[in-house]
């Protein structure tokens, strides 16, 4: 049974770059915001996992993959808690880290409660990881999409124009440290993941999948 719905979720990653539309960062909430049902059962325990720096095209491929209909995970995502949960705190730092803090509680909840989601992530620090070995641990099947760009000036250029839509912004020596950071980290998310898969969103879709893991 497990096998079976992995295969289904796999499917609707890569029909997720197959069809990918670059919409704009509101459409892109808008669409994922619309698809909220747990479609898996809980026992199911699946985290779909969608890590990289900022501005590698993170949400919008989520929302190409929630546009098919086929995908109806909770999504957890700390800027889309920025700008609904915590919209009315004016001071923009302690905005994000009163939503960093709710998206790791709201992350170990999902956990503990073996319940499947759908997570959001920079993945730019140790602790991340830590957590996802501990959904491992707890009996989650991991499938993980890498979401990256060959150059931070890229991510530097779209986070840019994300803030101009009403996004959630970054400084430009954050988001270029983050950068190396999270792409040595995937180092390690592809040795723990079920499925893995790296997406390189500079211009055109290239999938590299872990032959390994066709195995498991």
């Amino acid at each position: 049974m497990l096998y079976v719905i992995g295969e289904i979720v796999k499917e609707i990653i890569l029909n997720g770059i197959k069809d990918y539309k670059a919409y704009d960062y509101e459409k892109s909430l808008s669409i994922i915001n619309k698809s909220d049902i747990d479609y898996f059962e809980n026992k199911d325990k699946l985290l779909l996992l969608v890590a990289g720096p900022n501005g590698s095209g993170k949400t919008t491929l989520i929302a190409n993959m929630y546009k098919s209909g086929n995908l109806h995970l909770p999504y957890i995502n700390a800027d889309v808690f920025c700008l609904t949960k915590f919209k009315n705190i004016k001071d923009e730092k302690e905005r994000n880290i009163k939503s960093m803090y709710y998206t790791m509680n709201q992350v170990e909840k999902f956990i503990n409660c073996g319940k499947s989601f759908c997570y959001e992530t920079v993945m730019s620090h140790p602790s991340k990881l830590e957590l996802f070995k501990n959904a491992k641990d707890m009996g989650f099947k991991i499938y993980s999409v890498f979401v990256c760009t060959n150059n931070p000036e890229i991510n530097v250029s779209r986070v840019n124009a994300r803030a101009l839509q009403g996004g959630h912004n970054v400084d430009k020596e954050k988001i270029i440290s983050r950068y190396y950071r999270s792409v040595e980290l995937s180092k390690e998310l592809e040795s723990i993941s079920d499925v893995f898969l790296r997406y390189d969103n500079s211009k055109n879709c290239l999938i590299v999948e872990d032959e390994n893991q066709k195995k498991r």
